[in-house]
């Protein structure tokens, strides 16, 4: 397939796509009987709950068929490029897939519009936005607490003071998500998500302080040590240190837990 015929083949995909759409909303004839009163059609009412979903699904759809679409463009035009050409029929038989799949996503979404009742038009303009920064903003939230993750795997990723330092740029970052989105914190769809996300953020920025505590018992124990003998200075010290030491072992091993927890969470509502 050659790099003309290719651009030729994407256009008539999408031109398809766009006269599919126009002839999903056309009206379907029908026969009218002299004297007769056409039925109205009885079609069941969605609620904006179920709107929303469907909304959500069909828009996540069209986006992921649309990224892979591109994917399999660019993958075929680099394998013309060097004449490949197997792999680049390949690539285009992929690319074809996926340009059905956005062409069938749309037609649900004109489908979907048609459906609907007068008053929930506003939903297709609203859903929402907001609500689907949202969810990409708990998925980057998601995204730091796994790097965070494991990064604690290595003993030498964090010093205290760096830990305490990124750990108060992580809250206030938190902190000013939350004012933004504060009225879809408990969204029924995402509240199970928000809660695990935040509850592992709330332990990991703990665990910062506690590791503060730690090292600056550390500091006094080793300036005590030299001393020799022991004292009741060094002896609270040491207690400090191994209090502080099993705390955020602890903290860290529930923060992981939930971290995981959320991972399964995301996966199963996209």
């Amino acid at each position: 397939m050659t790099h003309g015929s290719l651009l030729v083949t994407v256009a008539v995909v999408v031109t398809a796509i766009g006269l599919s759409a126009s002839w999903g909303a056309a009206a379907e004839p029908t026969v009218t009987i002299p004297g007769a009163t056409p039925p109205t059609p009885q079609v069941e009412r969605l609620s904006d709950e179920q709107v929303r979903a469907e909304l959500r699904r069909l828009n996540t759809m069209k986006m992921d068929c649309g990224t892979q679409a591109r994917q399999a463009l660019a993958a075929q035009q680099s394998a013309s490029a060097v004449g490949r050409a197997s792999e680049a029929e390949a690539h285009g038989q992929l690319l074809w897939t996926n340009m059905k799949c956005m062409e069938q996503a749309n037609q649900g979404l004109l489908r979907l519009r048609n459906q609907i009742t007068r008053d929930q038009l506003p939903l297709f303009s609203l859903e929402d936005g907001f609500r689907q920064e949202y969810r990409q903003g708990l998925q980057s939230h998601l995204s730091t607490l796994q790097q965070v993750g494991k990064q604690l795997a290595d003993p030498g990723a964090f010093t205290a003071e760096t830990f305490a330092k990124q750990m108060e740029s992580f809250r206030r970052q938190r902190e000013s998500f939350r004012s933004h989105y504060i009225r879809l914190l408990n969204d029924p769809e995402t509240k199970g998500l928000a809660t695990t996300l935040f509850q592992a953020g709330d332990l990991l920025i703990g665990s910062a302080q506690v590791w503060v505590r730690q090292a600056k018992a550390e500091a006094e124990i080793a300036e005590l040590t030299p001393n020799g003998g022991s004292s009741p200075r060094l002896s609270r010290a040491q207690a400090v240190r191994e209090a502080a030491v099993v705390e955020r072992a602890r903290q860290w091993e529930l923060a992981q837990g939930l971290i995981l927890q959320a991972t399964t969470l995301t996966a199963a509502t996209r």
